[in-house]
């Protein structure tokens, strides 16, 4: 009796166990877009960049793996706040809204001139889960996000320089 007994816990444990495995994975795979944790993304030291007539408070981001985290999982940004991606060689590139919590205007800069803007890009919500992406359509060596809506209200254009 005590043989049989533990066998059928034994296979019922196992059955259980793959149902559990099979059910979670299933979830898994209908989800498009996986949750992460959030990492700690403080805030960093600050410079100011200058683009035409404005000045725009940025973090510098320049390495790899300061580049992937960016913006993500900060709650805000300050009015006058933004981040500047920095490349040694102009690149195509591609940015998504992962972990972001808040949309974002992206000033894309090829050798010191704003060659493109994007507006208003929005961050993943309940309704629309899956980041979206934005790219220029040329090689640019700095990308600056900005809150969105800085790019209307402080009027600068295509061709402004940008300098720090």
């Amino acid at each position: 009796m005590k043989i049989q007994l533990r066998t059928v816990l034994m296979v019922g444990a196992i059955l259980l166990g793959g149902y559990l495995i099979a059910s979670k994975a299933f979830l898994i795979n209908q989800n498009p877009v996986v949750e992460e944790k959030p990492r700690p993304n403080p805030v960093g030291r600050q410079e100011v960049l200058k683009i035409g007539d404005q000045t725009l408070k940025v973090e510098v981001r320049r390495t790899a793996d300061e580049q992937a985290l960016g913006l993500s999982y900060r709650e805000s940004l300050g009015e006058n706040e933004g981040m500047a991606f920095v490349y040694a060689e102009p690149q195509r590139v591609l940015y998504w809204m992962k972990g972001m919590n808040f949309p974002l205007d992206f000033i894309w800069v090829a050798r010191g001139i704003v060659v493109e803007m994007t507006e208003s890009v929005p961050a993943p919500s309940e309704e629309n889960p899956v980041p979206k992406t934005v790219s220029p359509a040329t090689e640019v060596d700095m990308v600056v996000e900005a809150p969105s809506g800085w790019i209307i209200s402080s009027g600068i254009k295509v061709g402004d320089e940008v300098s720090f």
